[in-house]
């Protein structure tokens, strides 16, 4: 997980919303910073001033950390450039620090937010979303890298399995900071958000799998019995937003490994150097290798003020589909996503969306048509029209 002070919480697209809902969930906290020069933030790490945030690690620590730093070092092909505080908190302290760091990160969100998430009932529109965002965080987040504060913060007393393995995860988070800056300027609009961070987690959650192949087989039944206990409740109607914030773990490592297959850890690190900027090349690597871009798509005219603007995605589209169509045809239609725009307003009350899509060819249209048709019988405030593009109208 990322931490970032200071983070920029814009409502424009739908999946940083997702990721805002549900980030300290999955561990996934948003990574767009506001109003701090990246020379600003080297010159405040090259200080003393984060290190003295540190407590003194207990006894027979110092030997661990320095062994995990080791093994991270091997396996991403990179050294650490300095050093930075190691917090390792019981559960009530992890806690309190983790409630004041996400109300300092993670001021609530408009009553007037997710409109785009409710007129495609991704959502159940009478929820209050900021309402479940604290029992959701005290569920599921056990550790977490604060890249403004530059410090690495983990619930664990003791050196067990998991605990050594959520370091490992942590401390490559650690050491992409150091190499690659982990605060990036990404677009409002668009999906490089979420698909730079696919990569940050994805690399992350690689070398925590590596150090768990690693261990002996009692540490690694040990390690799955204490990951076991870590289990949240997903709140009806919340179920995509599950899915979406898993994302950047479980689809984002299998992009990194490709990557790594393909080039090796230098692929890796150009990958972090020049993100993929959609989640059509996270889920196809091969076409984030060709260099394959979107196609741009004009905002279509909305029937009211813009509350929301931005894209799905061909993550989005499945995440329309999943729960509503046969998995072999949702993931066919959706594959065929070649760009799209939309935008959300309020009208009489309901909250109402507008999105232009386009796709890789007729085949493709053809199939994302009917899906979206499927789709839309379900929903019948939903319209679906294919003219020179596919545009959908929906209203929760």
């Amino acid at each position: 997980m990322i931490n970032n002070a200071h983070v920029k919480k814009s409502p424009k697209s739908i999946i940083k919303i997702v990721l805002m809902v549900t980030g300290l969930v999955s561990l996934v906290i948003p990574i767009k910073l506001i109003g701090e020069k990246v020379g600003e933030i080297a010159a405040e790490r090259a200080g003393t001033a984060s290190v003295a945030d540190a407590k003194p690690l207990p006894t027979g620590w110092v030997e661990v950390i320095e062994q995990l730093k080791s093994f991270v070092e091997t396996e991403r092909g990179l050294m650490f450039k300095y050093d930075f505080p190691i917090v390792l908190e019981s559960k009530e302290d992890f806690r309190d620090r983790l409630a004041a760091d996400a109300e300092e990160y993670d001021p609530p969100v408009a009553a007037d937010s997710y409109i785009a998430l409710k007129a495609l009932n991704l959502v159940d529109s009478k929820l209050d979303l900021n309402a479940l965002e604290d029992p959701l965080q005290d569920a599921g987040t056990i550790g977490y890298y604060d890249s403004v504060a530059n410090r690495l913060v983990v619930e664990g007393e003791n050196p067990t399995p998991f605990v050594r393995a959520l370091l490992v995860h942590e401390l490559t988070h650690a050491l992409q900071d150091q190499h690659f800056d982990l605060h990036r300027e990404t677009g409002d609009f668009d999906e490089s958000y979420l698909a730079f961070e696919s990569v940050v987690e994805g690399d992350a959650t690689r070398i925590e799998n590596q150090y768990v192949k690693s261990l002996t087989p009692e540490e690694q039944a040990a390690y799955a019995a204490e990951e076991s206990e870590v289990s949240i409740t997903v709140t009806p109607g919340l179920e995509v937003l599950g899915m979406l914030a898993n994302f950047p773990y479980e689809v984002g490592e299998q992009f990194v490994s490709e990557v790594f297959e393909f080039g090796g850890q230098a692929r890796v690190d150009q990958a972090l150097r020049s993100p993929p900027t959609t989640t059509e090349q996270i889920l196809h690597t091969e076409r984030f290798l060709a260099l394959e871009q979107p196609t741009e798509v004009d905002s279509p005219e909305a029937e009211g003020e813009v509350y929301e603007e931005g894209v799905l995605g061909e993550m989005g589209l499945l995440a329309l589909f999943l729960n509503t169509l046969p998995e072999e045809q949702a993931w066919e239609a959706a594959e065929g996503w070649a760009g799209d725009y939309f935008v959300a307003w309020k009208k009489s009350g309901s909250d109402c969306i507008r999105m232009d899509i386009v796709t890789d060819g007729t085949t493709d249209k053809n199939q994302l048509v009917k899906a979206l048709q499927d789709w839309a019988e379900k929903h019948p405030s939903a319209t679906v029209d294919s003219g020179k593009m596919i545009q959908v109208n929906a209203c929760s």
